[in-house]
């Protein structure tokens, strides 16, 4: 999935792709997420998400957000999913050409006295998977990714994660591993802070050999 996504992106300039030979990549990704800075609810990001856009384009969001909404009794499941309705129409305000990758929410070990946040982790997953559907343009498509059902933590047992949610060491690299690793791959200073390159073509003969498919990210 996220390789079609590169794939589609780049086409911004027809004569580029992921086929092409040892090339910068043009995309310009955004990854808005609990990962970055623990403790962050799209409920405060949607109202952020268009001036961080406006400042610092992007072409692609990878989101992962949603659990700490219902986690810190921001809102519950249809809370959530409004706020991120509204995150990705403020998203498209500055970008209408934006590309999204949405996580859904991962259950946690369960907390004493929390059954609310089961039951409404259940409710948002399933809202997300159909909303999605009708949120997705040709213009501007989102993508599902399946974090819960491809993540191994549970009510009753979260061995993927070292506090019961947040991923340990080990399997932070896991949550990628089926993502091909790019040849050449180097990173160096530069006016935008950092710049990464790579082979381009290496990710692309991967992607064809079926190392990475369509809703397929995580396996």
């Amino acid at each position: 999935m996220i390789a079609d996504l590169i794939a589609s992106t780049n086409g911004s300039n027809p004569g580029l792709s992921l086929a092409g030979r040892r090339r910068q990549s043009a995309l310009r990704v955004m990854v808005v997420g609990d990962s970055m800075s623990q403790g962050r609810a799209v409920a405060v990001d949607k109202g952020l998400i268009q001036g961080v856009l406006e400042s610092t384009p992007a072409d692609l969001i990878l989101f992962m957000l949603g659990f700490n909404d219902m986690g810190w009794f921001y809102s519950d499941a249809i809370g959530t999913i409004d706020s991120v309705e509204t995150f990705i129409s403020n998203a498209r305000a500055a970008n209408p050409n934006i590309k999204l990758a949405v996580a859904n929410v991962p259950q946690r070990s369960f907390i004493g006295g929390r059954e609310d946040l089961v039951e409404n982790t259940e409710i948002y997953n399933a809202l997300l998977a159909k909303y999605i559907t009708q949120w997705t343009t040709e213009q501007s498509p989102i993508h599902l990714v399946e974090l819960e059902q491809n993540y191994d933590c549970a009510p009753d047992s979260c061995p993927a994660g070292y506090d019961g949610l947040h991923p340990t060491a080990w399997d932070d690299p896991n949550l990628v591993r089926p993502l091909p690793e790019p040849g050449n791959f180097q990173m160096f200073s530069s006016p935008q802070g950092v710049t990464a390159t790579w082979d381009a073509d290496h990710i692309e003969w991967k992607r064809r050999k079926g190392y990475v498919q369509v809703n397929q990210l995580i396996r």
